[in-house]
């Protein structure tokens, strides 16, 4: 079980690979409070472990100062984005995080790190349902990952459902942390719920 404030057999994930099309632009270099939406997920990434990288095929502005891997399986979704984590991770774990979620908070990668498994992915579950990229993967998981992708399995749910994973509830308070951000819009409702 990883314990410690910064984790050594943790990669941290920053899952960056989408198009934004419903946003218009690179959503992920969209402010909020001042902040590019990727700084949140970075730095959430750095306060768990001294390991954080991004992936994604995005040009990605030099002052990140973390490293980007292009996708392994390109233009294949998040699930082949989890998977080139975790063949470019040297730990034995790897969190993920999507990029679009500037109130993700510590505390779940805490939560869903108490519950880690050398053989199960620890995925969390909000009101909303199942959260598969707020997660933690074991590095084993590589390889039947590699066999689900390459017969054209996209669905983070359906690989999970495949290989069995265990699920932590956040509830109430919580919820707010979850806001995923694809429109305009939604970015304007977040602004104007004083979060």
């Amino acid at each position: 079980m990883i314990k410690n404030t910064q984790n050594k057999d943790l990669t941290f994930a920053v899952i960056a690979g989408g198009k934004s099309k419903r946003f218009g632009s690179n959503k992920l270099l969209h402010k909020f409070n001042g902040k590019r939406f990727i700084d949140f997920s970075l730095e959430l990434g750095k306060s768990l472990t001294e390991n954080v990288v991004i992936i994604g095929d995005s040009d990605f502005p030099s002052d990140l100062n973390f490293p980007v891997i292009k996708d392994h399986y390109k233009d294949m979704g998040p699930l082949a984005a989890i998977y080139t984590a975790l063949i470019n991770s040297e730990t034995d774990f790897i969190a993920v995080t999507p990029g679009d979620m500037p109130l993700l908070k510590k505390e779940i990668y805490e939560i869903l790190l108490q519950n880690i498994s050398a053989k199960k992915i620890i995925a969390a579950e909000s009101e909303k349902g199942l959260e598969p990229l707020v997660s933690v993967w074991p590095k084993t998981a590589a390889a039947e990952l590699k066999k689900f992708l390459e017969e054209d399995n996209l669905s983070i749910k359906s690989f999970l459902n495949s290989i069995g994973y265990i699920s932590i509830e956040f509830k109430d308070d919580y919820q707010k942390y979850f806001a995923n951000i694809n429109r305009l819009s939604e970015l304007e409702e977040l602004k104007n719920s004083g979060s």
